[in-house]
């Protein structure tokens, strides 16, 4: 093995792994923006890394990486064959859930909700 290879081996190592957090990453803010679901499936999931350029990546490499990266210990809570279950802020989802039961009761006072809402994450 030449000195080069070497290299590259271990660059392209460490930037698989960043790949990997940041489409993991990603897919958490669209969750946690209610625009995606906590439990996805875990193909969809697998694909978009792969388009990242990680063509041979599977679900083993997900789970390897998962185990020694703490970050994405933070963003995933389980990973199964058929979905991954993202962690989310609850607090917000609760909140998104009695706002859109209001919505058939008062019109008006859930545009006031979803109002502070923004300003809540715009604030955070």
């Amino acid at each position: 093995m030449r000195a080069t290879d070497f290299i590259n081996f271990y660059t392209e190592d460490s930037n698989t792994d960043s790949k990997i957090e940041t489409v993991v990453s990603l897919v958490h803010d669209k969750i946690n923006d209610g625009e995606l679901p906590p439990k996805l499936p875990t193909q969809m999931i697998i694909r978009l890394i792969q388009n990242t350029g990680l063509a041979s990546f599977n679900i083993d490499d997900l789970i390897s990486v998962n185990e020694k990266s703490e970050s994405l210990q933070n963003l995933i809570k389980n990973i199964t064959p058929d979905y991954i279950e993202f962690v989310t802020r609850s607090s917000t989802n609760v909140a998104n859930t009695q706002s859109n039961l209001a919505a058939a009761d008062n019109p008006t006072k859930t545009v006031s909700d979803m109002a502070k809402d923004a300003m809540k994450r715009r604030q955070d």
